[in-house]
């Protein structure tokens, strides 16, 4: 009996599938886990997503930096600013630190060979380009919403530079791109099995410039640039040009662009009327006017699903699993916000659809998963044929089973992101304000102090069953004090449509 038990244990950890199956890391299911972390966000039970994922954030294993970006994004849209920058900056710490570790190591040969043998869920999540950055942008908003201008800044910086890191590692990889390992050269987007399952989700990001560079960013910084007044013009008109560079046809953008190169005027707002081919500028707005900025996060990203492809190599049909968006969502309608003062109301317009940079970045990655998905396969077939000859039909049939188990594609992606973000900039007049803000099915009151010359951010988030808004106003440097809102509109209310 004992023997038995012996000789079966010792086949299990002589058989490399099975051996790099039991070191699979147990967040198996990704999306799942979020769903759960959900509706304890719904249910104003933060606890619900502390279980979830605050294990997993708190030790050095494969999902440690996804889970901080959860915890992050949670809190976040919560409204407790202060553990989200707690969480926004370990996770900036913890994905420097894997870019500052050696390329190869011991822990990172065992961790590919084993992805090789199982699936790229054993692979570390290391950040993709647009969670990086994402990440520091919202932790921006974070600042700005304690009333930390200062703060702020320094977050914009950090999430340009990793754009400028982002796009010198995408330009590297694309010269070392289009050489599939040996034997597996229908692993590529040009297969017709590939294009026929992946053609919808490459056409809606066929205008996408690249999956890590984001114009809200860009955006944001400009408008906290001009927050603190005539000292932060100039910084304010490069950031806005960036935006216009990435988003030419954006509203809010072009209207920033106008404004802030009005109030330089000269070069630059002929440089701004020839970009925009714009001959003249609307009327300037009243200095004593209060200038409202408002940042709507709206929906959620997709979750990816999989797809199984039937792939040829080395003589043999492999039928895989791959990550795929079937589900690429749809725009989101617009927040209204209602001055008090007659005239047009502030509609938001999108600035970034990170759903869609979340679809570029995995097109990006295809070639590097197809080539893993399928030479894992062959290696697979080559360990069930040597189990087989060592171990007999047992063996064999056990290694079988073990590679059927891990078919399965990584769906792990940072799934509190908004689909998308929308901007808009208004005048107030010079005195304390209710705004009605008004969203698909929804309109909630607003106070705003509305001090001359002031600028306010107020910043919603809305997903199905669950908003908040908050609003911060930065006054003249007469009176340097940020003044929050009387008190931020908090209702985890009903499911609203989105």
């Amino acid at each position: 009996m004992h023997a038995g038990r012996s000789s079966a244990g010792s086949l299990l950890l002589r058989v490399p599938v099975l051996a790099a199956l039991a070191a699979l890391p147990a967040r198996a299911d990704h999306p799942a886990d979020f769903r759960s972390a959900l509706d304890g966000l719904r249910a104003n039970n933060m606890a619900k997503v502390d279980h979830e994922f605050l294990k997993d954030a708190s030790q050095d294993g494969a999902d440690r930096l996804l889970c901080l970006y959860e915890l992050g994004g949670f809190y976040h849209l919560q409204g407790n600013f202060k553990k989200s920058i707690e969480f926004f900056n370990t996770a900036d710490a913890v994905a420097h630190d894997y870019e500052g570790r050696a390329v190869v190591s011991a822990g990172a040969a065992a961790r590919t060979a084993g992805a090789v043998l199982v699936n790229d869920t054993l692979l570390r999540y290391e950040g993709f380009g647009y969670d990086k950055v994402m990440s520091r942008t919202l932790n921006a908003l974070n600042y700005v919403l304690q009333g930390d201008l200062e703060g702020a800044r320094v977050e914009v910086r950090k999430a340009e530079e990793y754009q400028r890191l982002e796009r010198e590692k995408h330009e590297q990889e694309m010269q070392k791109a289009g050489r599939p390992q040996p034997g597996t050269e229908s692993a590529s987007l040009a297969n017709p099995t590939v294009q026929a399952n992946y053609h919808r989700m490459f056409e809606q990001v066929q205008n996408v410039r690249n999956s890590f560079e984001n114009a809200f960013t860009y955006y944001l910084s400009s408008q906290i640039f001009l927050a603190q007044g005539e000292d932060g013009l100039n910084d304010a008109m490069v950031e806005i040009r960036r935006a216009f560079q990435l988003a030419p046809d954006a509203p809010a953008v072009r209207s920033a662009y106008l404004e802030i190169a009005g109030a330089q005027g000269g070069a630059a707002l002929d440089q701004a009327r020839a970009d925009l081919r714009a001959p003249a500028l609307d009327p300037p707005p009243d200095p004593r006017a209060a200038s409202l900025v408002v940042c709507y996060e709206a929906g959620l990203v997709p979750e990816l699903d999989q797809v199984r492809l039937a792939l040829p190599a080395m003589n043999r049909l492999y039928t895989l699993a791959f990550p795929i968006y079937r589900d690429l969502g749809s725009p989101q309608p617009p927040v209204y916000v209602i001055p008090p003062a007659p005239g047009r109301p502030c509609a938001t317009t999108p600035v970034v659809a990170t759903r869609n940079l979340a679809v570029k970045s995995l097109q990006e990655r295809m070639p590097g998963i197809l080539t893993r998905g399928l030479a894992g396969a062959v290696a697979r077939g080559g360990v069930q044929q040597k189990a087989e000859k060592d171990y007999g039909p047992l063996g064999g049939f056990l290694s079988k089973l073990a590679s059927a188990v891990v078919t399965s594609a990584d769906r792990r992606t940072w799934l509190s992101l908004p689909a998308e973000v929308q901007v808009a900039k208004c005048s107030l007049p010079p005195e304390t304000t209710i705004l009605a803000v008004n969203g698909p099915g929804w309109s909630e009151p607003v106070s705003v102090n509305a001090v001359p010359g002031s600028c306010t951010f107020l910043v919603v988030r809305a997903i199905p069953g669950f908003r908040r808004i908050d609003v911060r106003t930065f006054v003249p440097e007469a009176a340097p004090a940020a003044i929050p809102a009387t008190a931020p509109v908090d209702q985890p209310a009903s499911p609203v449509a989105q």
